[in-house]
This record gives C-alpha cells, sequence and structure tokens, in this order.
C-alpha cells in the first residue's frame, strides 16, 4: 500500500510539473501588457499546485492493524518414564464388621416360694332343717305304715272303700307323684329370699278316695311365716292326680322344703 501511494505522489508531481512549465512558456511569449496576466496565472497555477500538493500530501489512513492471537499453548502429554515403576499403592484395611450389641440379659428371678397357708379345716355344721326333714319323712311313714295297717283292717272288714289292692309298690309311686304335684305349684316367698329364709314346713291334710285334698293345714312350722303360708297354698293349689290306692289311709302329712340354691 505504501509503495503504491509513494507511485502515485510522484506521478502527481511530474504531471503537474510538466503542467507548471507549459504554463511559463505561454506566459513568456505573451506581451509584456499581459504582464500582470500572467504573474496572476503564475500565482493562481502556483496556488493550485500548493493545494494539490497539500492534498496529496496528506497521508493516507493506516489500516488497523489487528491484534496477533496468541497461539494457544500446547497440550503437554506427560509419558510416564517406563523405569520408574510406580509405587503400589497400600490395600485399605478392611473395615471390622461392628460386633452387635448384646443386650443385657435381665437377671432372672428366682420363683417366690409360695407359702403354704394352713388349711382351715372345714367343720360341716349339721342342718337342723335337713335333720328336722328325715324326721318329718321317717315320721311320714310312720304315718303311712300305720295308715296301711288301719286300711288293711278297714278293707277285710269293709270291702266297699275305694281302692283295689294293698300293693306297697303301688302306694310308693302314689306319694311320689302326689309330692311332685306339690311342688309343681310351691312358689318361693319374694320376702323370704331376699331375707335368705330357708327351712322345712310338714303340711298335713286330708287324702279323699278320689283323690282330692282338704283340710290342709301346717302340722310343724319352719320358723318363718312366709315359708310356712307359701307350703300351705302349694297343697292347697295341689290337684288330685287320682284315686288314693287301697291300704293308702286318708291323713297324709307331706314335707315341704325351701332351700335357696
Amino acid at each position: 500500500m505504501k509503495k503504491d501511494s509513494l507511485l502515485g505522489f510522484l506521478g502527481s508531481l511530474v504531471f503537474h510539473g510538466g503542467l507548471v512549465g507549459g504554463l511559463l512558456s505561454l506566459a513568456i511569449n505573451q506581451d509584456t501588457a499581459n504582464g500582470q496576466l500572467g504573474v496572476l496565472d503564475t500565482n493562481i497555477s502556483m496556488q493550485m499546485m500548493m493545494a494539490t500538493t497539500i492534498e496529496e500530501s496528506e497521508p493516507e489512513p493506516e489500516p488497523e492493524i489487528e491484534p496477533a492471537k496468541e497461539p494457544e499453548p500446547e497440550k503437554i502429554e506427560i509419558v510416564a518414564d517406563p523405569t520408574i515403576k510406580p509405587e503400589p499403592e497400600k490395600p485399605k484395611e478392611p473395615e471390622k464388621p461392628k460386633e452387635p450389641e448384646k443386650k443385657k440379659e435381665k437377671p432372672k428371678e428366682k420363683p417366690k416360694e409360695k407359702r403354704q397357708e394352713p388349711v382351715n379345716k372345714v367343720i360341716a355344721k349339721p342342718n337342723p332343717n335337713a335333720v328336722k326333714a328325715d324326721r318329718v319323712m321317717e315320721g311320714n311313714g310312720l304315718v303311712n305304715s300305720q295308715a296301711t295297717a288301719i286300711s288293711n283292717n278297714a278293707t277285710t272288714n269293709n270291702p266297699n272303700l275305694a281302692g283295689t289292692g294293698s300293693n306297697t309298690s303301688e302306694i310308693s309311686a302314689y306319694q311320689s307323684a302326689l309330692r311332685r304335684e306339690i311342688e309343681r305349684h310351691k312358689k318361693y316367698s319374694q320376702r323370704a329370699k331376699m331375707m335368705r329364709k330357708q327351712g322345712v314346713v310338714v303340711i298335713a291334710f286330708n287324702l279323699g278316695a278320689d283323690g282330692s285334698i282338704s283340710g290342709a293345714r301346717v302340722a310343724r312350722s319352719s320358723g318363718s311365716e312366709d315359708l310356712d303360708n307359701s307350703a300351705l297354698q302349694a297343697v292347697q293349689s295341689a290337684r288330685s292326680i287320682g284315686p288314693r290306692p287301697a291300704g293308702m289311709g286318708s291323713s297324709v302329712s307331706v314335707p315341704v322344703q325351701f332351700k335357696i340354691q
């Protein structure tokens, strides 16, 4: 670029120099009268030359210089020396397994020796009511045996009495059925039950030939009016279970027992 600008500058000087020389030669050949005009032209030409020279002498703007790029650093590869043996890595010590926490065993409690409490011997007290009931049954058996003997005598003397035969098993079965009928109508008095009254009541009554019951009364009290009345009502409410068997007396006593279970 600098060479081109220098050549252009020299060419411009040569051109203008030739132009100036031609003008000077023209000025010399003109008349003296036109001397002033020649001077003026010369001045003008000189000014033009100076202006051209000034224009050409102005330096052209230098091109911007791009900053040189720094060379990238070359990657240096480290080549290991084969003669140098790398130090072997120390093997890591294996971690010791954690021992499981031992559970603290609770001290075993010694079994407490059970003290043997002295056993109090319970002496069963005799139940006076039960004794009474047994006595009543014995008495009832005596009454029935006496009634049987009387009935047998009466039967031999009077063949028109109710019932036939004097079978003991028949009489026993009839007595059991009669007791069941009375027990069926027996009701424990609520008042006596609340007061926990217990006992045996003996009820005496007349047994008709047809098995009807009449004249019921308390032959032996239990000591509780409520129990006596309950037993009396049970006998009075009982119905006939059939004709009285031959050989059985008309006067009958039946024990009625009241017991809280």
